[in-house]
């Protein structure tokens, strides 16, 4: 065999070498590509899995306390049959807020989960048939409002609710007035008025020297007003400027007053103010300052 073929023959060998490396290291990557792919395909699996796990303990969680709610929802309405007045209410307004929030706390796994702008009583806030307590709370605050005169059988809210005791008092700051009538047959009236002041910051002589509290007879307060307050918002001098009145409404099976009032019509307006007027005028002749 002579010296070329010896080389030719060396050569062949040398390329099938370098063939083989290659193929080598095709294969090679192949795999790493094949390990990662099947690792991120497990670690994908594993997150797929703890998320539905998530989602699965996250649903019975939400079935649990559903469970437990109303079990004590069962529980205040069997036992409220045996108790006195005070204690079935106070049942009913805990049932009643632990069944809105098992609503809310549903709500986002609901089909389709209705909102309260499209009720029946939303459809009536949007149109102005009814106002809410968020938009009288707004006009009291208003800055065309000046005096504001309020008929109320307990004086409440003003009397104890701290939300509307800050908002009368900045009213009050604001150099608004207040006339507050009420049923002269109030148990404890004289208790039940420094509560009302003390609730709204009046108890200072600038402050109180704007709230008046005039205690009527049963007579008018019946031909006119009905179960909840009634409130009348001055944009001028009562004595002759423009006005607009509400009445609140109340529901039987919700023990939370003041949710949604009605606007009255200017001629009810006009009785509620002639009535209201004569009522104020009686009492400063009485209580003459």
């Amino acid at each position: 065999m002579g010296y070329l073929h010896i080389v030719a023959i060396s050569r062949g060998f040398r390329a099938i070498a370098i063939q083989g490396r290659n193929a080598m290291n095709i294969i090679s990557w192949l795999g790493i590509v094949s390990t990662i792919i099947t690792i991120l395909a497990f670690l994908f699996a594993v997150w797929v899995w703890m998320r539905a796990n998530t989602k699965v303990r996250e649903l019975e969680g939400i079935i649990q306390s559903s469970y437990d709610i109303t079990g004590t929802i069962l529980w205040d309405m069997n036992m409220i049959g045996a108790e006195d007045l005070t204690t079935r209410l106070r049942n009913a307004e805990n049932s009643l807020g632990l069944v809105s929030a098992l609503h809310i706390t549903t709500g986002k796994y609901a089909k389709t989960a209705s909102s309260f702008g499209g009720t029946e009583i939303g459809t009536l806030l949007e149109r102005g048939v009814m106002w809410s307590h968020a938009s009288l709370t707004e006009l009291e605050r208003s800055a065309r409002v000046q005096e504001i005169w309020l008929f109320t059988p307990d004086l409440q809210p003003d009397l104890s609710d701290a939300a509307t005791g800050r908002i009368v008092a900045k009213n009050l700051k604001a150099r608004k007035r207040y006339v507050y009538f009420c049923p002269n047959d109030i148990p404890d009236f004289d208790v039940e008025e420094r509560r009302l002041l003390a609730n709204i910051e009046a108890q200072r002589s600038s402050e109180a020297s704007r709230v008046t509290i005039v205690p009527i007879a049963i007579n008018p307060r019946e031909s006119v007003f009905q179960r909840g307050n009634t409130v009348v918002f001055f944009f001028e001098d009562p004595e002759w400027g423009t006005c607009i009145s509400f009445e609140e409404i109340v529901f039987t099976k919700i023990s939370a007053r003041g949710l949604f009032w009605q606007e009255h019509t200017t001629a009810v307006t006009a009785g509620i103010r002639t009535l209201l007027k004569q009522e104020l005028h009686n009492w400063r002749a009485e209580h003459p300052s």
